[in-house]
């Protein structure tokens, strides 16, 4: 569900990426989102426990993840040359390519371990609001002070 809704949505937020140039607000937007969809897919905060909870989630998470992954590149980018002026251009986009395909991995590795760690400790509605909070708190520290 959620892919399928990445599918479609992407093709719209490239459109809206290349309009706007709005690389942090389109991601903070994401991941505000996708925060939002893990609070749906506890379900948090004294939700009643329905199936279509976890539908809207992977709805909006798709969504969201669309508004994070389409615009992360080119802002890498136009970090990596701001650091590095001097640097040829193919360069600059093979390192960002590097950098955020090495993170991607990354994440799914360490995500997946100690995603299962945690809900066997604190378990799955807990943490599904902790990654949430965690998600939102990040992109509003990188909106705000990130270059």
């Amino acid at each position: 569900m959620g892919a399928f809704t990445y599918i479609i949505f992407c093709p719209i937020v490239i459109w809206i990426a290349k309009k706007s140039k709005a690389y942090k607000k389109l991601l903070f937007l994401g991941t505000f989102i996708t925060g939002g969809s893990f609070l749906l897919i506890g379900p948090s905060f004294g939700l009643p426990k329905s199936i279509y909870f976890p539908y809207i989630a992977l709805l909006l998470n798709g969504i969201g993840t669309g508004l994070i992954y389409v615009p992360v590149l080119p802002d890498l980018i136009n970090i990596i040359e701001n650091v590095y002026p001097d640097y040829p251009e193919s360069i600059v986009s093979d390192t960002a390519s590097s950098i955020f395909n090495h993170g991607f991995a990354l994440g799914y590795i360490i995500g997946t371990s100690m995603g299962g760690i945690f809900v066997t400790y604190c378990g799955f509605i807990n943490i599904s609001m902790y990654i949430s909070f965690g998600i939102v708190g990040f992109s509003l520290i990188y909106l705000l002070f990130g270059n």
